[in-house]
Formats: C-alpha cells, structure tokens, sequence
C-alpha cells in the first residue's frame, strides 16, 4: 500500500498502470518511474513490485522522503530487496547535494533491513527491451485464444529445439493477420517466449513458455 498518493501535476507526466507483480495499479510521476516499472514486469525473479512504499525520517526534511519503488525477489534467490530512486541523470547530478541526505537516510534504512538502496535513469534502461515491453503492451488486453494458443505451441514442441518467427509464420498460413495477432498475444502473456533485448523480427529465436 503506497504511503504517499501521487497527485495530478500538470508540469510532469503521472498516470496508473497495471503490473504483473501487484494487484493495486501501480502510480507513476514521471515517464522515467513508468518505463522502470515497465522493465520490470517480464522479470521471473521478482515476487513483489511496490510505488511510493516506505516514509523514510531524513533530520531536516518535514514530510521524510519517500523513495519510487520496492522490488522484492523471490527468496530462494538470496537477492536482497531493492529500495530505487528514479530520477533522470542531469537531476541527480545537479541536486547532488540536495538529495544527500535522503539518500543517506535510505542506505541506513536498507542496511537495516538487508536491502539495498540504489537510483536508476533513463540512460541506464536498455532500450531495444523496453521498445519491446511497450509493444507488447498492446496485446495484453487479449487473453491468448485457447485453440490457437495450443496449435502454436504445439508446432513448436514438434521441432524439437527453438524455431524463429518466420519458420512458425511460415508453417501457418495467415491471410488475415489472425493467427499473427494469436502468436503476438501469447507472446504478450509469456506463452511463448522471446528474447525481449533483441529486435523482434522475423530471424528472432521463439520458445515455448513455461505456461501451458
């Protein structure tokens, strides 16, 4: 449960999105929180995705600080949770000195806790994945067709090893874009999986999903 709501600013982009690791719609201030929320939803490792999810006391700071966003991972990982600031770089760089007691106050908060606290731009996001996860996006409000989703994967259980796109296009005959817009949704809905930091085209490598 977020301890700060995120109002309506007209200066700056904010909105609500669905995530596949929260039931809550997650808020977002900005276009760099939304695309890291985005870059996390296709991770396996994460069992938990949190907006706006602690009030840290900094000394001098009337409200605290409020950090973007907890990413917990599944423990039988041993990875430690994740505390992110998401700002761009030009900000963190010029407001070095302003942010430097927040963000001394979230290290001692994670140290307390066996998380860590990092900060995240938009340089750091690889592009080509979230270019992907967005297009993606369009087919996630259609469930996968049980009938088509079946045929497709099971074509690719036959070849006995990875197929491309092209080969399974090609070995379903399409001539109105239906069983394309099939493949994409179960691709969406991780049926079928794709290696989301290569360009999806036609030589791309398909797999199937662990999902039935």
């Amino acid at each position: 449960m977020p301890v700060r709501r995120i109002p309506r600013n007209y200066l700056v982009v904010t909105g609500r999105m669905h995530t596949r690791h929260s039931e809550e719609l997650q808020e977002f201030e900005s276009l760099q929180e939304k695309d890291y929320v985005l870059l996390l939803g296709p991770d396996d490792d994460i069992l938990s995705v949190e907006v706006q999810p602690v009030r840290i006391p900094v000394k001098g700071v009337r409200n605290g600080y409020v950090p973007d966003v907890l990413v917990h991972y599944r423990k039988e990982l041993g990875r430690p949770s994740e505390l992110t600031e998401v700002k761009t770089r030009e900000d963190l760089e010029v407001n070095k000195e302003k942010y430097a007691p927040k963000f001394k106050a979230a290290e001692a908060y994670c140290a307390e806790r066996g998380w860590i606290f990092i900060t995240k731009s938009q340089e750091d996001f690889p592009q080509q994945r979230l270019k992907n996860i967005k297009w993606l996006r369009g087919y996630l409000r259609y469930p996968p067709d049980a009938a088509a989703s079946r045929r497709l994967l099971a074509w690719l259980a036959e070849q006995g090893e990875s197929s491309t796109v092209g080969e399974l296009l090609d070995a379903h005959p399409d001539e109105d874009g239906e069983m394309l817009h099939h493949f994409w949704s179960c691709v969406a809905h991780r049926r079928i999986l794709l290696d989301l930091d290569a360009p999806m085209e036609l030589d791309a490598w398909i797999v199937p999903g662990a999902e039935p």
